[in-house]
Parts: structure tokens; C-alpha cells; sequence
């Protein structure tokens, strides 16, 4: 239900350009975010979603650890394609932070491995 309200509060946005109530009310999910990237708000919220669902995808932990690893790498491509960020210094802290993520996960690839 709050993806879908986040998804259509996004899409009324345009045309609610004048409406200060309504702005108003959206300010904390779109005050971080660019003018022309206010959607960004619903990337993350779907990076978050399914970094959840790893666990309810796969048993096994090298097949988690590859899904999060993947969308993390998906985002971080997303991430420097868009510089969706108003603030230089978020963008550059969100960059550098989804990067150790990926790191960490790297990191635990040898210790999950199970033998054969």
C-alpha cells in the first residue's frame, strides 16, 4: 500500500505544481531530491524492498548474497547515471556507501560458500 500511494502521490506531483497544500505534504519525500528527480524516492524504496525479499527468494546464502549484490550494483549504476541528489555531498556519501556495501557483501562470499 505505501509503494502505491508513493507511486501516485509522484505521479500527481506535476500537476500539482501550484497546489501548496499538496506541497507541502510532499516535502519530506521530495525536499532531497532534484526538481526533475523527485521519483527517486521510489527507486529507493524498491532497492529496500528487495533487498528484503533475498531471503524469501532464496535458501541458500551464496544466492542472497548474489541478489543483493546485483541490485545493490543495479542501483549503484542508476546512482551515477541520474546524480539524483540536490545536495553534492549526499550523492557523493550515497555513491561512496552503496560502493562498501557491495564491498561487505564481496567480502562474505568465501564464508558463506558451502562445500562440495
Amino acid at each position: 500500500l505505501g509503494l502505491a500511494l508513493v507511486a501516485y502521490l509522484l505521479y500527481k506531483l506535476p500537476s500539482k505544481v501550484n497546489d501548496i497544500k499538496f506541497r507541502r505534504s510532499t516535502l519530506p519525500m521530495t525536499s532531497k531530491f532534484k526538481p526533475e528527480t523527485p521519483w527517486w524516492v521510489l527507486v529507493q524504496m524498491l532497492l529496500n524492498l528487495s533487498i528484503a525479499m533475498a531471503q524469501s527468494l532464496f535458501q541458500e546464502a551464496e544466492w542472497q548474497i548474489a541478489w543483493m549484490m546485483s541490485c545493490f550494483m543495479f542501483y549503484q549504476c542508476l546512482l551515477i547515471s541520474y546524480r539524483p541528489y540536490f545536495c553534492p555531498v549526499t550523492y557523493y556519501c550515497d555513491v561512496v556507501s552503496t560502493f562498501g556495501k557491495t564491498l561487505i557483501l564481496t567480502a562474505a562470499v568465501p564464508y558463506q560458500m558451502t562445500p562440495d
